[in-house]
C-alpha cells in the first residue's frame, strides 16, 4: 500500500503553486483540476483493490454493466 500512498502524495505535490498566483488561464485551471481529481480517484481505486486482496477477497478490475 505504500506505493499507492506515494502516488497520492506525488499527485498532491504536483498541484502547481501558480494556481494561487493567477498565472493559469481558466482552461488550464480546469484541465489541471480534472487531471488531479482523476489521479486521486485512480489512487483510491487501486488502494481499495489492494485492501480487498489483503482481506482475502477477489478483485475485479473490470465488471460488465448490467443492462437496465
Amino acid at each position: 500500500m505504500g506505493e499507492v500512498q506515494a502516488k497520492l502524495i506525488e499527485a498532491v505535490r504536483d498541484v502547481p503553486a501558480t494556481l494561487e498566483s493567477g498565472q493559469l488561464t481558466p482552461a488550464e485551471l480546469v484541465e489541471r483540476s480534472f487531471d488531479f481529481a482523476t489521479q486521486v480517484l485512480v489512487t483510491q481505486r487501486d488502494m481499495t483493490l489492494q485492501l480487498i486482496n489483503a482481506a482475502g477477497g477477489t478483485s475485479t478490475k473490470t465488471k460488465s454493466k448490467q443492462a437496465v
